[in-house]
């Protein structure tokens, strides 16, 4: 991509009108999302989470855009087709901005779910919304349980031919800078075998800063690079390779 024109936009509004504009769209946002998820959840449990593989990323995608068009975000997406097909994939993003949850709605591919720490599963409503959705929830308390969770995500992916999305910089950077790898996807890459997917978002965090909660309208730039094969994945060779992965997302970002 070589259209820099993304972030937030120079006319956006400033000051009073802003922060009134940001609580009624705020409002209408999670007015939406609370009315989709609660039908969708219930819908879910009554049918014991039967077929949710199949139409839940369908709803995700219809819905982040409904969203972001609320909000008066644009998206410019190259490389959307590399996602269309059903298969086993691990799906990477740099992870900069509030308003990310939107972009990862958007680019679910088909079957694709959302690995997710399993405290969320406590979260009072989103962590059963969570459960009814089938997401992998990953338990990280102890190095054991760590590794039969990734263990038990892979083979599912497998099974399923299920992709999922996940950040390697684990949290949100605060600055808009690309922040350091985890070996969570490494690992996980290592024991499914399933290529990685990286996507580049550029923009996101001019446009909700982390730690903010009022959006600006704004151009948002996203690419989805060509996949990378990991079946030269071994356990010692994760750290070469995480730090490969890294280096191009540097590389694409411009620093």
């Amino acid at each position: 991509m070589t259209d820099g024109s993304y972030g937030a936009r120079e006319d956006a509004p400033r000051g009073a009108w802003r922060l009134l504009r940001g609580v009624v769209l705020l409002l209408i946002c999670w007015s939406i999302l609370g009315v989709i998820l609660t039908v969708a959840s219930t819908l879910s449990l009554l049918t014991f989470r039967i077929g949710v593989g199949s139409w839940f990323p369908k709803m995700t995608r219809v819905a982040s855009r409904i969203v972001l068009w609320v909000i008066g975000v644009e998206l410019k997406i190259e490389g959307l087709e590399r996602l269309a097909e059903r298969k086993a994939r691990i799906v990477v993003l740099n992870h900069c901005s509030q308003i990310e949850l939107f972009i990862f709605g958007v680019l679910m591919p088909p079957y694709g779910t959302v690995l997710v720490k399993r405290e969320m599963f406590f979260i009072p409503f989103f962590g059963l919304a969570f459960f009814a959705f089938d997401f992998i929830f990953v338990d990280r308390s102890d190095r054991d349980k760590a590794r039969s969770s990734i263990h038990g995500a892979a083979k599912r992916l497998d099974e399923r031919r299920e992709s999922v999305i996940l950040a390697p910089e684990g949290t949100r950077s605060t600055t808009g800078e690309l922040g350091p790898f985890k070996m969570g996807v490494f690992h996980l890459a290592e024991a499914s075998g399933a290529p990685i997917v990286p996507v580049v978002i550029r923009g996101a965090h001019g446009v909700q800063p982390v730690g903010t909660h009022i959006p600006n309208p704004g151009v948002i730039a996203i690419e989805v690079l060509p996949e990378i094969g990991t079946d030269d994945y071994t356990p010692d060779n994760l750290k070469e390779k995480r730090d490969a992965l890294r280096a191009l997302y540097l590389e694409k970002l411009g620093h």
